[in-house]
């Protein structure tokens, strides 16, 4: 008799992890998880600080209307500042019940396949960034609403 150090392989569920696969990718994944929601915090402080600087290709958030003046530049970073800090709150606060979930699910079923743990990281990722693009599109949306295109207030 020998015994079966790799995966066990179940046809309905495609190859299924050993516990130290698990361990691995649940380190994998949760700090995957962590770093964008990170991320996503840290643009924060970090737009807030383009506020401050002039205009340029390099740092910040650079569309013409945004780059074409100095208010309009520090506008735009403010409020985008503002959008990104509630943005990853959400991803955070987002990120904390799936994470839960996903270890209630494995210790309930003490099983994960490769594939299924695969999608799920890529899936969730994908989720995560929404209101990060939500904070992104707003910014816009509101830029165009408050300045022309040579960067001269409408209202």
């Amino acid at each position: 008799m020998f015994s079966v150090q790799c995966s066990v392989f179940n046809e309905n569920r495609g190859k299924i992890m050993t516990s130290g696969e698990q361990i691995m990718f649940s380190i994998i994944m949760y700090g995957t998880i962590a770093f964008v929601a990170a991320l996503i915090l840290i643009m924060a402080p970090v737009l807030k600080r383009c506020a401050g600087a002039k205009p340029n290709r390099f740092v910040g958030f650079r569309t013409r209307r945004a780059m074409s003046s100095q208010e309009a530049w520090t506008f735009t970073h403010l409020y985008a500042s503002r959008l990104f800090f509630i943005a990853g709150v959400i991803t955070v606060l987002m990120s904390v019940p799936v994470v839960i979930l996903t270890v209630i699910l494995w210790n309930i079923t003490g099983v994960m396949s490769d594939e299924f743990a695969i999608i799920f990281l890529a899936c969730f990722i994908g989720v995560q960034m929404i209101p990060m693009l939500a904070a992104m599109i707003r910014t816009l949306v509101v830029l165009h609403r408050t300045f022309d295109k040579n960067g001269e207030r409408i209202n």
